[in-house]
């Protein structure tokens, strides 16, 4: 009697294990973590972000001081991810450094109609498209 216990206990301690592992290893498989962006991706992502932020802007969704400062951010955030395909990757093609170029183009067409109400920031965040302009443009005379 006492191995029947032993091997109904064993079994279910084996399927509660199981279902634990099935449970907590899916987590490990999200498709970010298999196939991970890469900087040039994210850093593309996040200037269409601000083309986004900067749009909003333009029709008075949002408040102007906080936007432009999230744009800022994500201008700063993308510019460390161009630095770290510089470093760590092989260089972006050609063709996704001219559409990034063309992204920085707009966004810079949409901080000059931003009224200059609150200069300071938008003084900041035109220095910062002006850096990114740079490293783009390094990347394109690389090629």
């Amino acid at each position: 009697m006492k191995r029947s216990q032993f091997m109904r206990f064993f079994l279910l301690a084996m399927v509660v294990g199981g279902l634990y592992y099935v449970c907590h290893a899916q987590e490990s498989f999200q498709f970010d973590s298999l196939y991970p962006k890469s900087w040039y991706t994210k850093a593309t992502e996040n200037c269409v972000q601000v083309w986004g932020a900067l749009d909003q802007l333009a029709h008075k969704q949002q408040s102007p001081a906080r936007s432009i400062d999230r744009a800022i951010g994500q201008l700063v955030f993308a510019q460390s991810c161009l630095d770290r395909v510089k470093r760590d990757q092989d260089p972006p093609s050609q063709e996704h450094v001219h559409y990034l170029s063309r992204v920085i183009g707009t966004i810079a067409d949409r901080s000059h109609m931003l009224k200059k109400a609150d200069a300071d920031r938008i003084n900041c965040l035109q220095e910062r498209i002006e850096k990114m302009k740079k490293r783009v443009a390094g990347y394109l005379s690389k090629g």
